[in-house]
């Protein structure tokens, strides 16, 4: 994925009109993230300083199939929902600058997904749907074979039903055929 950041980020003192907040997860005493939504259906990351007048936002890029296909890389399999999901976020954190550490980070992710997964049902829907493609189009320009030998059977003898694996032929038999198919005699 490239560092190129479709939306800067804004620094205002009020929050985008009418919407709502569908998580709000504190890291630590000073730094509070919320996840929201608008009427018109965008989602922001939304930064709080740690004076509770300002406040940093970014709006949340929804993946595509095609950056789906990309973040999965040259020849691996797409990345999971989740995985969609927490490069988003990470990209809205580096957008606004921020710099907090990978568990942190990962601890804020998981709180907002957990969230999300109960309170937004359609983000999660669009998701699943772009990895379901993603996959799809991975699967027909991919295609891989899966060795999975088969048993070696043998059949019954015809002769005697108590014995059902006996030899057919004599070893004598076995030897002439051998004899006569390679040396000829």
């Amino acid at each position: 994925m490239s560092d190129y950041i479709p939306f800067p980020p804004v620094e205002t003192e009020t929050l985008p009109d009418n919407f709502h907040v569908i998580s709000r997860v504190g890291l630590g005493n000073v730094t509070t993230f919320s996840f929201s939504e608008d009427e018109d259906d965008v989602y922001y990351l939304i930064y709080h300083h740690s004076d509770g007048l300002h406040y940093r936002y970014v709006a949340y890029i929804l993946p595509s199939v095609e950056s789906a296909l990309q973040l999965g890389g040259n020849g691996n399999r797409p990345p999971s929902c989740f995985i969609l999901f927490r490069q988003g976020i990470q990209t809205g954190v580096r957008s606004l600058g921020l710099r907090i550490d990978r568990a942190s980070l990962s601890r804020v992710i998981k709180n907002i997904w957990d969230d999300l997964k109960s309170a937004d049902h359609e983000l999660i829907d669009h998701l699943k749907k772009v990895w379901s493609q993603a996959l799809i189009r991975f699967n027909r320009t991919n295609f891989t074979i899966r060795f999975a030998p088969y048993p070696v059977l043998r059949t019954p003898a015809v002769g005697n039903p108590s014995r059902p694996y006996e030899r057919l032929v004599s070893d004598e038999f076995e030897e002439q055929i051998v004899r006569e198919l390679f040396c000829g005699d």
